[in-house]
């Protein structure tokens, strides 16, 4: 029991404008929302640069499937911009990306993280950069203006944790050139 509870909780960092710190961290217990689906609400308090999220601790893959900040969900080109993290952006298929805009990410270790950065979104806004719903003068909407002055932050993605074996198997798989499709 104890070990498939702890599968499903994700560790949550923030930032306040010195890095990430166990300090500023907790956990979400019971964010599956199935065994392959996740879902993290993370209240961003004032002044938060910035949400690291480590969806497991183990290697996995994730599919992000969508970010939202303030009831505003983010495209993929916005998440290109405020998204760090230390896995493997995995080819997905043209049509899967052009239908989402969303990464499969492959992280390989037992500390995988998926790091948005909220004062980069306060950077787009001062960019005048179209906003989620395409209009003109991103400084003028909810989703990029004053980012780091809180709000809710979601992140929905689909999780397969990996096996020692499934990992082997996936990395000989990339070295061939072959071309995988995940969470199809």
């Amino acid at each position: 029991y104890f070990a498939v509870t702890g599968q499903k909780r994700m560790q949550v960092f923030e930032d306040f404008g010195e890095g990430y710190s166990a300090e500023h961290s907790y956990y979400i217990e019971d964010s599956n929302l199935t065994n392959d689906k996740i879902r993290a609400e993370i209240i961003c308090r004032e002044k938060t640069a910035g949400i690291r999220l480590d969806p497991a601790e183990e290697p996995c893959l994730v599919r992000v499937e969508a970010v939202t900040y303030c009831g505003r969900r983010l495209t993929g080109e916005q998440l290109g911009q405020v998204v760090v993290t230390n896995g493997t952006v995995l080819e997905d298929g043209e049509d899967a990306a052009a239908r989402t805009g969303m990464p499969t990410v492959l992280f390989e270790d037992a500390d995988p993280n998926i790091n948005i950065r909220l004062d980069a979104l306060d950077r787009l806004d001062q960019t005048g950069q179209p906003d989620s719903a395409g209009r003109e003068g991103g400084g003028k909407t909810d989703v990029v203006t004053g980012a780091m002055s809180g709000g809710m932050l979601v992140i929905e993605a689909r999780i397969a944790r990996l096996s020692a074996q499934m990992l082997a198997d996936i990395r000989a798989k990339m070295t061939t050139g072959r071309k995988r499709h995940w969470f199809r």
